[in-house]
């Protein structure tokens, strides 16, 4: 009977930290959303702002962590200029 009430340390963890879900929100118009972005803005720090940042670059390129690291720099600029 005591194996059923046993709860491992593992478990307990689990249970008392709960998955932050994503929520979703709507809002009656542009202006609440608006002040609801700029809290959020606030509330983060200039470093936390600065991950996200590269956070979106790396997925709007279609790249992983794995082949950043990877990844070999060619220590060359190339400049293409295609004014008149």
């Amino acid at each position: 009977m005591e194996s059923n009430n046993h709860i491992t340390e593992k478990a307990k963890n689990e249970v008392d930290t709960p998955k932050k879900e994503p929520r979703i929100r709507i809002f009656k118009d542009h202006d609440e959303q608006r002040e609801e972005m700029y809290k959020y803005w606030a509330s983060i720090t200039p470093v936390q702002r600065m991950a996200d940042l590269r956070d979106l670059i790396i997925m709007s390129f279609g790249l992983t962590p794995e082949k950043i690291k990877k990844a070999v720099s060619s220590r060359k600029i190339t400049i293409i200029y295609r004014g008149e």
